[in-house]
């Protein structure tokens, strides 16, 4: 597929739709900016950002994001996602004053 994304990842995010979306977000956090200037036109994330992650990952050297790796990531993310969703909703409810 990829230098740093196998194969096996894209067809196991392609079989999970309810991943999907936590994916789009992913990608969209990672896009280099301004990256409609350079080629290859693409939204994709920055080569050296990506040697990063992946050498924070995998130790020097790097490695290629695994299916079970990127799935798991994705439903992590979810859930912190959901977990911060439910805490501002939380914070943000106020009871009614009551009058005496």
């Amino acid at each position: 597929m990829g230098r740093y994304l196998s194969a096996e990842a894209v067809i196991a995010l392609a079989r999970r739709p309810s991943l999907w979306l936590a994916a789009a977000r992913l990608a969209r956090a990672m896009v280099a900016p301004g990256w409609w200037k350079r080629r290859p036109w693409l939204p994709l994330p920055s080569r050296p950002y990506l040697q990063f992650r992946l050498q924070a990952m995998y130790g020097p050297g790097g490695g290629r994001l695994t299916g079970e790796e990127l799935v798991g990531y994705l439903q992590w993310c979810q859930e912190v996602r959901a977990c911060r969703l439910r805490s501002s909703h939380a914070r943000s409810w106020k009871p009614e004053s009551r009058r005496g």
